[in-house]
């Protein structure tokens, strides 16, 4: 083979290192969604270019001949290599498998064949000679009738190609219509050359400009392949997904601008996507002022938060996100707004049904308290009671007098239990007395009633900023946590705190009896009567319950609040 240096060539060359270049970073990255049959096309248009280069240079016949068959490998394979890229963005690439491949190969493989035995039959190509009257030779020729099969059939994949990239650009939103003009364009700028050069109008006479566009055309689908991750997010995906949403999903560019809307979106709002584009947040949120303020308050480092608001007896939950490139610089915002009234409404009644609950077992607590209580008390007056009888009967009445005595105390005693249960589960008084005054009186009679002497400390930060609710379920924590004082602390004295930090409120309970190990209250019997209640009333105002405890280190009981910050005043 004898070939020239012409200077043209060496730029067909250049286009040809670049799309291998492009091929060997794409098949690096192969793992990106669509970068394997980028690669592929790489290697299927480099092929083109060097070919071409080669046919160019070459001096005389055959040696054209010989690569302008072997550019025939790209014109055949790189319409079916096209088809296939672009159904992966257009997210068709269920009908690539084994089978429809070697069905779109099929002409291409036959084309090839003939091509290289064209000599026999002048299927491709006819009246073949060298022409050499322009600044360098070229095959001159005729076409054959397989070669129109060919272009109709590698034009109509190219179509096909087209027609998916103007298909989803024309569904797309704004948002994602860079992605279709990326390969759009791309795939433009191989087309378009290669139908003028057939046609005999190409720009350059008598020279194929196609292969120089190759790399201009691979490194624009190149940089939106690994630049924005473009068959990642392939429009129609986003469309299927997006718009099936339940939740209405508002895109905003970095001036607070629609770009974008789901179904949802425009139900909720009122405003087809068409109205809404470009228009401020401003105007599209107008039935929204909560949006709004959010938007107004949402601070750029704030990458993701959420809010819920009550709009005409209805409940919205928004997800806020904030759109970043790959330098972590603001592009856009993305809002989710959910209608949760009726997640809502099943909350509530859950939370009705655990409140049923909780009374049911109050009650089985205090009818198993007093029925284990009153059944032990009238158990030992009833044998007191004989044991008197016999000793009246025996002729000592000291000793009836001793033991109607202590039937007298305990007597007394069950009497002041009886009514601390009936208190207990009338509940309401302190409603009218206030919280502190009411507690305060609950523990003089506790530690005249048992012996027990217990002090309270209550910061008078902490009485503005408790709720009733809340002070009920504190009061019933410290009735509890009381009576396991009582009945097994075996101690002199309790403390209460009542204490307020800058983000929490305390509850603190704690004796100085014999303790117990903690390891131990799964296996407790009262557990599922005593700690569990108090672990259940802490759970209702959004607390926690924490118990320490070692044996002969008496108990701590602590229960913690948040404390929110609602118009200069702390609440629970």
């Amino acid at each position: 083979m004898i070939f020239y240096n012409i200077t043209y060539a060496w730029l067909i060359i250049i286009s040809g290192f670049i799309t291998t270049a492009l091929g060997v970073y794409a098949w690096r990255r192969r793992a990106v969604r669509g970068a394997l049959p980028f690669a592929v096309s790489m290697a299927v248009v480099t092929v083109w270019s060097w070919a071409n280069a080669l046919e160019m240079s070459g001096a005389d016949l055959p040696t054209k001949l010989f690569w302008a068959n072997a550019q025939y490998f790209a014109y055949a394979f790189s319409s079916v290599t096209l088809v296939i890229m672009v159904s992966f963005f257009t997210n068709n690439e269920k009908w690539i498998n084994r089978r429809s491949m070697l069905f779109l190969c099929i002409i291409p493989l036959i084309t090839n064949l003939l091509v290289w035995s064209n000599e026999f039959h002048g299927l491709i190509r006819q009246n073949v000679y060298l022409d050499q009257d322009g600044i360098f030779p070229v095959v001159a020729k005729t076409y054959g009738p397989w070669f129109w099969v060919h272009i109709v059939y590698s034009y109509s994949l190219n179509i096909t190609a087209i027609f998916l990239l103007i298909k989803t650009l024309r569904h797309k939103s704004p948002l994602y219509r860079g992605q279709s003009l990326t390969i759009l364009i791309g795939t433009v700028l191989i087309v378009i050359p290669n139908i003028l050069y057939i046609l005999g109008l190409s720009p350059v006479a008598r020279f194929d400009v196609t292969p120089v566009f190759m790399a201009v055309s691979g490194c624009i689908i190149a940089w939106g392949l690994f630049r924005y991750r473009l068959f990642d997010v392939a429009p129609v995906a986003r469309a299927m997904v997006i718009d099936s949403m339940g939740g209405a999903v508002i895109v905003l560019d970095e001036k607070k601008r629609v770009l974008d809307l789901n179904p949802a979106a425009e139900k909720l709002l009122g405003l087809s996507t068409a109205k809404a584009l470009s228009r401020p947040a401003g105007e599209v949120f107008k039935t929204f002022p909560e949006v709004l303020m959010a938007l107004q308050e949402k601070r750029e480092e704030d990458l993701d938060w959420f809010m819920e608001i009550e709009k005409e007896g209805r409940y919205y939950q928004m997800n806020f996100s904030s759109l970043t490139n790959g330098q972590g610089q603001l592009m856009g915002q993305l809002l989710v707004i959910y209608n949760i009234t009726e997640a809502k409404e099943t909350q509530w009644k859950l939370m009705e049904q655990q409140r049923n609950l909780a009374v049911f077992a109050e009650r089985e607590r205090l009818g198993r308290e007093l029925h284990d209580s009153l059944g032990q008390v009238l158990g030992y007056i009833n044998i007191q009671a004989q044991a008197m009888r016999r000793e009246l009967c025996n002729g000592r009445p000291a000793l009836v007098d001793n033991g109607l005595e202590r039937l007298s105390q305990i007597a007394q005693d069950t009497h002041a239990e009886v009514r601390e249960y009936i208190q207990n589960m009338r509940g309401e008084t302190f409603l009218k007395e206030g919280l502190i005054d009411y507690l305060q009186h609950y523990l003089d009679r506790f530690s005249r009633n048992f012996g027990i002497t217990v002090r309270l400390n209550i910061e008078t930060t902490c009485i503005d900023c408790i709720s009733t609710d809340i002070g009920r379920q504190l009061f019933r924590i410290i009735q509890e946590a009381l009576a396991n004082v009582r009945k097994h602390a075996d101690s002199s004295s309790a403390k209460i705190c009542l204490l307020a930090e800058a983000d929490r409120l305390m509850l603190v309970i704690e004796d100085n009896g014999r303790g117990f190990s903690t390891d131990m209250i799964s296996r407790s019997e009262e557990k599922s009567f005593g700690l569990d209640i108090m672990e259940e009333r802490a759970r209702e105002i959004g607390g926690t319950l924490n118990i320490r405890s070692v044996p002969g280190g008496g108990t701590k009981v602590t229960v913690q609040l948040p404390v929110e910050q609602k118009g200069g005043e702390k609440q629970v």
